[in-house]
């Protein structure tokens, strides 16, 4: 299943311990900053605000939250696609233009809704009689 196999050594996805360091960090930032580790200088200077910060690591966090979830719902393409959001350089970005078409279209096919591209939700398409009255 492209960059979200499993590890052949530990068996767990990589997206899983991706969450685990977005949340800590956003955590930890929001705490205040960082001090020096090894206790010599003053803290861990960012190279921009710190609220900012934490809003990038969230939307990081909310984007494997995503990747996730769409693995579980076995969409792969659309998994890699919002995997790609958080790390370009090593996750090739993935069309789940196909996958989500395809999950749209079993759950209208169901009976269920989906959101229509104008924020409206459509049933499944009946035949109507063409006059309000009688057969």
């Amino acid at each position: 299943m492209g960059n979200f196999a499993r590890s052949p050594k530990s068996g767990t996805k990589p997206a899983i311990p991706l969450q685990a360091f977005f949340t800590y960090a956003a955590d930890e930032i929001d705490k205040g900053q960082t001090p020096d580790p090894a206790g010599v200088a003053g803290p861990i200077p960012l190279n921009m605000p710190r609220r900012e910060v934490h809003k990038r690591l969230r939307t990081a966090k909310e984007y494997i939250d995503l990747a996730i979830e769409h693995e579980k719902a076995d969409r792969p393409l659309s998994a890699e696609h919002a995997l790609h959001q958080v790390l370009p350089e090593l996750v090739t970005d993935a069309d789940g233009t196909q996958e989500e078409a395809a999950r749209l279209a079993r759950t209208v096919l169901a009976g269920g809704t989906a959101a229509s591209g104008l924020g409206l939700a459509t049933r499944l398409v009946t035949p109507t009689k063409p006059r309000a009255w009688g057969d």
